[in-house]
């Protein structure tokens, strides 16, 4: 091995240990984001308001089950907040793909675009999407639908998703 070979492994070495030590004594993300400074007072209302709502209705696109009755929009945005600092794409993946399909479900369709279009890894973010057009385009809203549906990066997820969305 060269010494420029041995200089990289040793500060790859180095650079790994720090990785390390940061992980272990950074707190945890409940205590770096503090929900507390989105939301003032009169959005605490509509919260509250918005608890007390019902789902807009069934969706069998989404496999998993809700856990909440409701919630604002401004919650999203907060979770999203969290959601895009997780470490590890495939892991930040999943909870963003959760997060834009439970906007959807509520209705909160330009923010649930807006989240899925930040999920890494361009299949899940597809899939994502595509669901998110065919429940759009059930509500009735057929040009959200399409410019959700323009926004799959796969052209086979995305033509197949068009088609869908003009048969119903």
């Amino acid at each position: 091995m060269t010494l420029l070979g041995k200089a990289a492994a040793i500060a790859t070495i180095i650079a790994a240990t720090f990785t390390i030590i940061e992980f272990y004594s950074s707190p945890p993300l409940s205590e770096v984001v503090d929900s507390s400074s989105y939301v003032n007072e009169a959005e605490e209302a509509s919260v509250n308001e918005a608890r007390n709502r019902t789902l807009p209705g069934d969706n069998d696109l989404f496999r998993h089950e809700l856990s909440e009755n409701n919630i604002t929009e401004n919650e999203i945005k907060v979770r999203f907040g969290a959601a895009i600092k997780i470490p590890g794409s495939s892991t930040r993946g999943e909870a963003l793909k959760e997060l834009a399909e439970r906007s959807a479900n509520f209705g909160y369709f330009d923010t649930a675009i807006e989240i899925a279009e930040n999920i890494p890894g361009s299949s899940i973010r597809s899939l994502t999407l595509s669901n998110i057009a065919k429940l759009i385009s059930k509500t009735g809203n057929i040009e959200l639908a399409i410019k959700a549906a323009k926004r799959i990066p796969g052209s086979s997820t995305r033509n197949s998703t068009l088609h869908e969305i003009s048969k119903i």
